[in-house]
């Protein structure tokens, strides 16, 4: 919401889509989302932006391994920056996080419902880019 609020143009174009394809005021279903991809590109540049946990989970070297003219040495813990790929907020992998068929579920549909239900603003004096 916050990112939303410092770029009101993108908040107008999302309620536009929301008012188009579920209309006004309306409740959000689950089966609406997919007919939603401009709300979709929000949630998932915003995860991107801002993921969950900045790192993921620690790994340990097997074997030595060289990359970019270093060496990591066999049993060194490794620390992933997930900033540094498109969309991996909830891990990958084998260590993915249970839970992100349900938050790429939920998390679409309550921003939708907020947005549609509501006409949000900053408070007066807040200027977008403070």
């Amino acid at each position: 919401m916050v990112e939303i609020l410092r770029q009101p143009e993108i908040m107008k174009k999302a309620q536009a889509e929301l008012a188009q394809v579920v209309g006004k005021g309306k409740p959000i279903e689950e089966v609406d989302v997919s007919r939603l991809p401009y709300l979709k590109f929000i949630v998932k540049e915003t995860l991107r932006m801002h993921p969950p946990s900045p790192f993921l989970v620690p790994r340990r070297v097997d074997q030595d391994v060289e990359l970019c003219d270093y060496i990591i040495p066999k049993g060194s813990r490794v620390l992933v920056n997930a900033w540094d790929f498109e969309l991996i907020p909830f891990g990958a992998g084998r260590r993915i996080c249970p839970g992100l068929p349900l938050a790429l579920r939920i998390v679409p549909v309550m921003l939708g419902s907020m947005l549609n239900s509501f006409n949000w603003k900053l408070e007066s004096g807040i200027e977008p880019k403070d």
